[in-house]
């Protein structure tokens, strides 16, 4: 078995977003099927295929869903919280959306003061300046900002999601449909 990086792919949009969650289940599933039939591959006697990529794909796939699933329920947790801190001090749900500048500069001093936030746009900052320079090399592709910030925007909580779903698919039902 040999992995060609260098091998042009793509892949054909789906139209609808239910359409894109049958395919990635499909994929997952696929991936999930063959790295069990083929979990021999996982060995330096491979190269970087058995060595690098593979074991990384299924820790940034553990990772992905163990955060995403981490996520969901702290979220849940908090808003919770919150509406019952605030049902106790009586708070005026009816003119609650009424902004001022305190909420403004509290949501930007709770979000933008973690460290994880700062460490994201680090990254972003680097992964901007790598894709600045792929630009200069590749020219100027059509549209490529407003995907990448879409892209940066949603990827990361619909990669766990699918990885999520097609888990519990996997799970609950033995076969896998095209369509």
């Amino acid at each position: 078995i040999e992995n060609c990086p260098e091998a042009p792919a793509y892949t054909v949009a789906m139209k609808s977003f239910m359409a894109l969650t049958v395919q990635r289940r499909r994929w997952y599933f696929g991936l999930m099927k063959n790295l069990w039939n083929y979990r021999k591959v996982i060995n330096s006697k491979y190269g970087d295929l058995g060595t690098f990529v593979i074991p990384v794909a299924i820790v940034s796939i553990f990772l992905a869903v163990l955060v995403t699933v981490y996520l969901f329920f702290k979220t849940l947790f908090s808003i919770r919280s919150d509406l019952l801190f605030l049902q106790k001090i009586n708070f005026d749900f009816v003119n609650a959306f009424n902004l001022n500048f305190y909420v403004f500069e509290r949501f930007l001093f709770l979000y933008f003061s973690k460290p994880v936030i700062i460490f994201v746009f680090l990254f972003i900052g680097i992964l901007g300046f790598y894709l600045y320079y792929a630009s200069r090399k590749l020219g100027r592709l059509p549209g490529t900002i407003i995907n990448l910030f879409l892209f940066f925007l949603f990827f990361a909580i619909l990669f766990g999601f699918w990885w999520i779903v097609s888990i519990f698919h996997i799970i609950f039902t033995k076969q896998v449909k095209w369509r």
